[in-house]
C-alpha cells in the first residue's frame, strides 16, 4: 500500500509540462533531418554501386555503412511514406 502512495505522490508532484513532448521540435530536429540524411546516403550508395559493385570496394562498403547508419537513426519511425508499400520493411 505504501508503494502505491509513493507512486501517486510522485505522479502528482510531476509537472504536467514535463510529460508533454514538443512535437514540432521532434519533427524539425529528428524526423525530417533523419529522413533527409537517409535519402542523401542511399543516393550516394546507389551511385557508388553503379560505379563499382565489387564486394571488396572500399568506397561501396563505406557508402553502405553510412546508409545503414542513416537508416538505423530513423528505423523506429513507423508512419507515413515509410510504411507505404512496406518501404520500411524492405529497408530493414
Amino acid at each position: 500500500m505504501r508503494a502505491w502512495i509513493e507512486v501517486l505522490a510522485l505522479f502528482l508532484a510531476t509537472p504536467s509540462w514535463a510529460a508533454t513532448p514538443e512535437v514540432s521540435a521532434i519533427v524539425d530536429k529528428h524526423i525530417i533531418p533523419g529522413y533527409e540524411t537517409l535519402a542523401t546516403q542511399t543516393i550516394a550508395l546507389a551511385s557508388k554501386a553503379l560505379a563499382d559493385c565489387t564486394p571488396t570496394s572500399k568506397s561501396l562498403r563505406d557508402a553502405y555503412a553510412s546508409a545503414f547508419d542513416a537508416w538505423v537513426s530513423v528505423s523506429h519511425l513507423r508512419f507515413g511514406p515509410s510504411e507505404k508499400d512496406d518501404h520500411a520493411f524492405a529497408l530493414a
